[in-house]
Formats: C-alpha cells, structure tokens, sequence
C-alpha cells in the first residue's frame, strides 16, 4: 500500500508481463497507436485530504517536481466521500515515450512519486510546517497497455 500524506511518497512497481511487450516498444518508440496505462485501485482517504497528489514517473532523486517535467503524468484527488475506495487510471505514454528516448525506462523497475499539491499561501505569507500524517492511500498500482 502507497500511503498519502502530508510528505512525497513513492513505491516501485513492475509492468504487467503480458503488457511488457507493448510497453518496451513504446519506450522504444515502435508502440504505433498503444497507450500505457497506470491503474492506482483501492485509493482511500479516511478523511478529507488537504491536498491532491501529482504523480511522476521515475522523477530523478533529488529533481524538484513540476508539471513541464516529462516524468509528470497527472494528478490523484479524492472525490469520494471518506473511507470509501476508487480506482484512478492515468494515460503514462507519452512519459514512457520521453523516459525511452532518454535511456531512462525499464519495465522491471518503475517507480511512481507521489508529491503533495495544496493551496499556495498568499505573497509574504508562509504555510505551516506539514502534520506528519497520512491522510489515506493507494492498495494496488498497475501498469498495463493496450492498443497496437
């Protein structure tokens, strides 16, 4: 389980083995028209977030997150109320695609970076330091592809 909190968290997944195939040929850029898909099932809050969660695809130690990055690949937020489950699928290609390119996929070794995203405080003012807690999670990652 992936917890989500008030702090980045990350876990490592492999691709599905009857997806790897298909994923490696659109990291080599030989994908044609497939999408690669992550699948984040069971994601649970048992309590309303303050935050959502931007999801990055082998975001490199030490890189500070943004949306320009090709490793950014959408955002996770809760809609449901707390304590019940959804599942969230988010289109990785074109980041799968990048990271091929840049000699920085391999299908045995994913791993997904998930970074707080709240309100920014106003010009001159700071936010609170962070409650060290974790506001729900993730209980299945999945990368899948489909298409030819």
């Amino acid at each position: 389980m992936v917890q989500l909190g008030a702090t980045p968290s990350s876990v490592e997944v492999a691709v599905e083995p009857e997806a790897g195939d298909l994923v490696n040929a659109v990291a080599g850029g030989r994908g044609g028209r497939a999408i690669v898909l992550l699948e984040l099932g069971g994601v649970r809050f048992d309590e309303q977030p303050e935050y959502t969660y931007e999801v990055y695809v082998n975001l490199p130690p030490g890189r500070t997150p943004g949306h320009q990055l090709p490793n950014y690949v959408g955002s996770v937020a809760s809609y449901a109320p707390p304590g019940h489950e959804t599942t969230t699928q988010l289109d990785i290609t074109a980041a799968v695609r990048a990271l091929g390119a840049a000699g920085a996929w391999d299908s045995r070794r994913v791993r997904l970076t998930f970074v707080p995203s709240g309100v920014e405080p106003p010009p001159g003012m700071r936010a609170p330091p962070p409650e060290p807690r974790s506001f729900g999670g993730i209980a299945r990652v999945r990368i899948a592809a489909a298409g030819a």
